[in-house]
């Protein structure tokens, strides 16, 4: 009985610290939305660069000490500073027209209904076939790479969702040769990024697996 207790409680401990995570990035990702739409992409950057820090000392850190609980632990450390800035900007201002109100509205419904879609479309279907074909084995293996993967890749991916809106505004004004120039350099800054971030990751793999999931993957 206390066996079965304890487990009960474990997963109790875990959901809750899986939905703390989802409730971060909901904050995180409204205060990321909101730098990007008023452009302003150096606050963004520097929120950015202190979230991903945040998140891999934390998930490096959590997952050595206490395992998966630890990870999703750090997965939170990686979203508090964005959700506690989204309290900062989500201020009543000043009035907004009928007209925009009426089209952000409906851009918002039709933005959320395709992201649910997607999750339920894109999220990781493979990882039902992987095990039908090859068993929980294969399925741990795919995950944990994934996971290191979206790791390397987190900060460059978030900094590119400044892009959109900056194509959007030069698009506008009719700067096409801004938009070019602009494109060559995000492609530049971005190599400069992921290339040493994913060597990087690459080359402290042997060390860093068995260290974060166990012998089992050494």
């Amino acid at each position: 009985w206390a066996e079965g207790f304890g487990s009960v409680q474990g997963d109790l401990v875990m959901w809750l610290l899986v939905g703390l995570a989802c409730t971060l990035q909901v904050f995180a990702g409204f205060t990321y939305g909101m730098l990007r739409g008023q452009q302003f992409f150096d606050r963004l950057a520097l929120i950015t660069g202190i979230a991903m820090a945040c998140q891999l000392v934390g998930v490096v850190v959590g997952s050595a000490e206490f395992g998966a609980r630890g990870a999703i632990a750090g997965c939170c450390a990686g979203s508090l500073v964005p959700a506690v800035l989204a309290f900062r900007y989500a201020r009543p201002g000043r009035g907004v027209a009928p007209d925009l109100r009426a089209r952000v509205r409906r851009y918002a419904i039709y933005s959320w209904a395709a992201s649910l879609s997607s999750t339920f479309v894109w999220s990781r279907a493979e990882i039902f076939f992987l095990h039908r074909s090859s068993g929980s084995v294969a399925v741990g293996l795919f995950t944990v790479g994934i996971t290191l993967a979206n790791i390397a890749t987190q900060g460059s991916v978030l900094l590119t969702a400044g892009m959109l809106p900056y194509f959007a505004e030069s698009f506008g004004r009719g700067a096409l040769p801004e938009m070019k120039a602009g494109y060559a350099t995000a492609t530049r800054v971005l190599g400069f990024l992921m290339l040493p971030m994913s060597f990087g990751m690459a080359a402290i793999l042997p060390s860093a697996l068995p260290l974060l999931f166990g012998r089992e993957f050494a």
